[in-house]
């Protein structure tokens, strides 16, 4: 039998093969092209430390020399690691007391400027 016969077959799985890698390695390109994008146009959420001062009507938290407004009612993850929501975080007693805290923040813009929302505040230690 003449190998030129035989080639044939082996020739079209190999070329199917290879476009079959060359779709697949676009989809990936593109798809991580895409994330990209959305990672460094959309921050999310900063994780920031910092001392936070609670009294009866207001929580505030300060890092890195700026100062951050925290809702009085902010979603915290509690000492056991447990979600809770609307209502005071619990490591932040108003009592006035200075109070080393974890806490997350989400950029916005407003009137121009960057400002800054705290959505979540860690009392887990």
């Amino acid at each position: 039998m003449d190998e030129s016969q035989n080639s044939g077959p082996r020739r079209f799985w190999g070329s199917a093969l290879v476009l079959k890698s060359l779709v697949v390695l676009g989809i990936a390109l593109v798809t991580g092209t895409i994330a990209y994008t959305f990672g460094t146009h959309n921050a999310g959420v900063s994780v920031l430390s910092g001392s936070a001062y609670s009294v009866p009507d207001q929580i505030g938290a300060q890092s890195g020399g700026v100062a951050y407004a925290v809702p009085l009612d902010v979603s915290w993850l509690g000492p056991h690691g447990d979600w809770h929501s609307g209502s005071r975080p619990s490591c932040l007693p108003p009592t006035g007391e200075i109070e080393h805290v974890k806490f997350g923040v989400v950029p916005f813009t407003f009137q121009g400027g960057p400002q800054f929302v705290v959505v979540w505040v860690s009392c887990a230690g």
